[in-house]
């Protein structure tokens, strides 16, 4: 990984898949957004966003995981509503 400068200012990307791939993966096990950008390891949240409208790559991988984590989200809550009417 890169060390990630989280002064103002224009710098070059330091985007690598793996860090995209790295961001998705905690994406993926539940880890919030604010705590991923919180890690000094890890862009800031601007630059994440900047990196999902610029590499097609990353946002895809991205949207899949959130689409995934949705579905099962969705899927949860439907199931507890018919439990309770079930009970």
């Amino acid at each position: 990984m890169p060390d990630f400068d989280h002064t103002g200012g224009w710098k070059p990307s330091a985007y690598r898949a793996a860090i995209g791939r790295v961001i998705c993966a905690r994406v993926k096990v539940g880890e919030t957004i604010t705590s991923i950008v919180a890690d000094p390891e890890m862009p800031c949240r601007a630059t994440l966003y900047r990196w999902l409208r610029m590499h097609e790559d990353f946002a895809a991988e991205y949207g899949e995981v959130r689409r995934v984590l949705a579905e099962n989200t969705l899927w949860s809550r439907d199931d507890v509503a018919a439990q309770r009417r079930d009970y």
